[in-house]
């Protein structure tokens, strides 16, 4: 019997016990819930939430594993933070310190302001800290280096300064370290990270492999203590304004693959020493001061497959190269002192290809045999003009025709400041841009303020296959010489002041594409021959004083809207055109979708009839001005018929609209897509609605375009404007560059426009301020300059800025 009751108690304590040790995790749980609760209201406290994300964050409901933007473990301990991009701004609290099993924060792309908290360095178990692409100041805490299990750490694109702490080299788990576009200085210390990264320069397994600074216009010259970098293997300087002698001392950079440092003030020789780089593949010295002659060494340089010397003032011959090795070497040669002593360039491209406008392959043979077939090859080109840019003429041409426009036009910003007759390489000039063998064939300057008048001499850049101007002050008549331009694509000559009659001569730009000549003071009738224009695609000639008939265009989009006397003879405002020519219309073969003049009411009922079909035969063409109902009422009728009797089943299915297509096409055309993320942006596919980062209604209209942090660079088309539906426009995180265009002031839809995080330059469009509709604004972490336009008070909708 006493055994037995031992035997009991035994039992009993082994309960209490295990309700003793239940009870005191219980406890423990529930007090470590206590603090994250605690700690997660007070981060709340110091942030602005214009979205309300953190709205179910609430101490009335004490369980933060069902909040927003928090992750728990099985165990109800906080883990995660995560609400990166959702519009936060303040600071962040240093209650975050208290939560001490978190693994992972992030919170990227908001606007957080102030300190990073030193107490941050108590998460012993954070493995991720994400806090990029805010505006974090002060320094980088030396508390972080306690967070012996951090992984990843990303800080840049905020504004952090003074020196990075020494004791970070002691986070030996980091992998991936980013401290890129703050304001830091001093030594860097030497990381465990295998990959890490800041201003300019990427590092991987602790040592520098590339520096990589174009088109930052740094100036000064280039240090000897580059040659310490001997881990080095990407230097791109290109486009700056550096000076002085490019130094010896880069041929201790063995690694080196890849040197361009074109388009500088360098000056004096070419260092042989860069003969020991026996890595080297891409080498481009070209335009810079350059003289003496090429160092015979270069022929060392076994890996080397691209070299560009053009541009500099070198003499002396070319060094001889072993034809086994460099078999695949292409070559731009200087000529300056060779051939053409003060003008003459010899652009030689040395390449194993039959097929090329001046290829050459080096065979084995002596050298006189080689100097005999370069002289054989440059007489060639002569004769047969192959090569532009040897013909001073050609070069001579396009100078005086820039500097012909360029002293009829006043420049109040500068931007033409580069267009000198004594630089007489017009590539390296603004807004110039040239092709592969140096001829011009890109002039873009939009949107610079510019006024006076447009040139005549633009005749003369017979090779010029885009024009955009639009958005400045240019007034005067059109140059009738612009129909010398046989190669011209793209028009663009909108929202200027321009007046008189549009040239007949456009009629012979042939390879013309796109046409825009709205928004200016145009008048007379449309001429009749630019029915000839088989190539046009898109044509807007909106808001002018035309008048006359509309000629049958083959254009798959136009745009006619505010021309009140077009379809009339120029001298009765009343009258109007009331009769369908069938026989003045656009053959079947083509495809139209005209945007008429109607008032405002009628003509968006109208357009939407139009825009929900993909026309196969059209045989519409504008009624306009019908001043009375029941002009209205015949016009909605035949709108009705020509819909009903062109749409086939297929037709009405919402498929996308052609202008859209254009216009998103125009948008791919001048962004560089590194990823393909717009790959499926296709004419050859009109269904806009099937491509990736676009968003349709119901009805088959472009409403959104969504493609944030895809690392899109480029520029922003203006033809974005032409998305009259659209009603967002999100593209943060990328590197787009350039202006905002103002023609997305005229979509009257716009709800949200979040361009931040880009580079975009410039003054913010005051134009921003048509769009009625418009929420929410993002223009933040920018290069914009200028005052914020006033009429920015007009957005009456606007919820955040």
């Amino acid at each position: 019997m006493e055994i037995i009751r031992k035997k009991n108690f035994y039992v009993l304590l082994c309960c209490v016990a295990f309700f003793l040790c239940n009870f005191d995790s219980t406890l423990v749980a529930a007090k470590e819930m206590v603090f994250d609760v605690v700690a997660l209201m007070e981060i709340k406290s110091r942030l602005v939430d214009p979205y309300g994300v953190l709205e179910s964050w609430d101490e009335a409901v004490p369980d933060p594993c069902t909040w927003n933007m928090i992750t728990c473990s099985t165990d109800y301990q906080v883990i995660a933070l995560e609400a990166p991009d959702r519009g936060l701004s303040g600071t962040l609290s240093p209650y975050i310190g208290n939560l001490t099993y978190i693994q992972s924060v992030h919170l990227q792309s908001n606007n957080l302001s102030g300190n990073i908290p030193s107490s941050i360095g108590a998460l012993s178990n954070l493995r991720t800290l994400e806090l990029s692409n805010n505006k974090f100041s002060g320094q980088i805490p030396s508390s972080i280096s306690h967070l012996e299990s951090l992984q990843y750490l990303m800080l840049n694109n905020n504004s952090l300064s003074g020196e990075i702490p020494d004791s970070l080299a002691n986070l030996t788990h980091l992998t991936l370290l980013d401290l890129s576009f703050n304001n830091l200085s001093g030594d860097v210390p030497k990381f465990p990270a295998k990959v890490y990264n800041w201003n300019m320069v990427t590092c991987s397994d602790g040592v520098v492999v590339s520096l990589v600074a174009p088109n930052q216009n740094l100036f000064g010259t280039l240090a000897p203590f580059i040659g310490n970098l001997t881990n080095l293997k990407l230097v791109l300087l290109q486009n700056n304004n550096i000076s002085g002698h490019i130094p010896s001392e880069l041929g201790k950079l063995t690694k080196l693959q890849t040197l361009d440092l074109s388009k500088n003030y360098f000056s004096g020789q070419i260092p042989s020493s860069l003969s020991n780089l026996k890595s080297i593949q891409f080498l481009r010295l070209n335009n810079n001061s350059l003289s003496g002659t090429i160092p015979p060494s270069l022929a060392n340089m076994t890996q080397l497959t691209f070299l560009d010397l053009s541009f500099n003032n070198l003499s002396g011959p070319f060094p001889e190269l072993p034809t086994t090795t460099f078999k695949d070497l292409s070559i731009v040669l200087p000529s300056k002192d060779v051939l053409h002593r003060n003008h003459g360039v010899l652009s030689m491209m040395q390449t194993i290809q039959k097929q090329a406008f001046l290829k050459l392959k080096m065979k084995e043979m002596e050298f006189r045999k080689e100097k005999f077939a370069m002289c054989c090859v440059f007489l060639f080109c002569l004769w047969t003009s192959a090569c532009g840019l040897l013909l001073p003429n050609k070069g001579n041409n396009e100078v005086q025709a820039l500097i012909g426009m360029k002293n009829s036009l006043v420049d109040p910003l500068g931007v033409l400041e580069s267009w000198d007759e004594d630089a007489v390489d017009v590539c390296s000039w603004s807004l110039v841009t040239c092709s592969s063998d140096g001829l011009v064939v890109h002039l873009k300057a939009a949107s610079q303020n510019l006024s006076g008048t447009l040139a005549p001499t633009i005749g003369n850049l017979t090779n010029l296959q885009l024009l955009l101007l639009q958005n400045n002050n240019i007034s005067g008549h059109i140059p009738s010489e612009l129909g010398k331009l046989p190669k011209l694509q793209t028009l663009d000559l909108s929202s200027n002041f321009f007046y008189g009659q549009i040239p007949s001569s456009l009629s012979h730009l042939e390879s013309l594409h796109y046409l825009r000549l709205n928004n200016n003071s145009l008048s007379g009738a449309i001429p009749p021959s630019l029915a000839n224009m088989t190539q046009l695609s898109f044509l807007d000639l909106s808001f002018n004083n035309l008048s006359g008939p509309f000629p049958g265009l083959p254009t798959t989009t136009f745009n006619i809207v505010g021309n009140p006397y077009i379809c009339s003879n120029g001298a009765d405002k009343k009258v109007g055109c009331d009769v369908m020519d069938l026989g003045a219309l656009p053959s079947s073969s083509s495809s139209s979708i005209a945007i008429l003049n109607l008032p405002e009411g009628i003509l968006y009922g109208v357009q939407r009839l139009i825009n929900r079909s993909n026309y196969t035969d059209q045989r519409l063409i504008a009624l306009l001005l019908a001043e009375e109902w029941k002009d209205i009422y015949v016009l909605l009728c035949c709108m009705a018929f020509f819909y009903l009797w062109n749409c086939d089943s297929a037709a009405v299915a919402p498929n996308g609209v052609g202008y859209e297509v254009i216009a998103l096409m125009g948008i791919k055309n001048q962004l560089d897509d590194p990823h393909g993320v717009l790959d499926n942006w296709d004419n050859s596919s009109p269904d806009p609605c099937s491509w990736n980062m676009i968003t349709c209604s119901s009805d088959g209209l472009v409403v959104v375009l969504g493609a944030p942090s895809q690392n899109l660079s480029g520029t922003l088309s203006p033809t974005i404007g032409d998305l009259f539906n659209l009603q967002a426009v999100l593209l943060q995180n990328n590197n787009i560059s350039g202006d905002i265009p103002p023609e997305i002031g005229t979509l009257s839809k716009l709800q949200t426009i979040d361009l931040s995080n880009n580079k975009f330059s410039g003054q913010i469009p005051s134009s921003l301020s048509h769009l009625k509709s418009l929420q929410y604004l993002r223009l933040n972490n920018n290069s914009l300059s200028g005052e914020i336009p006033d009429s920015l008070v007009n957005l009456t909708q606007l919820t955040y800025l």
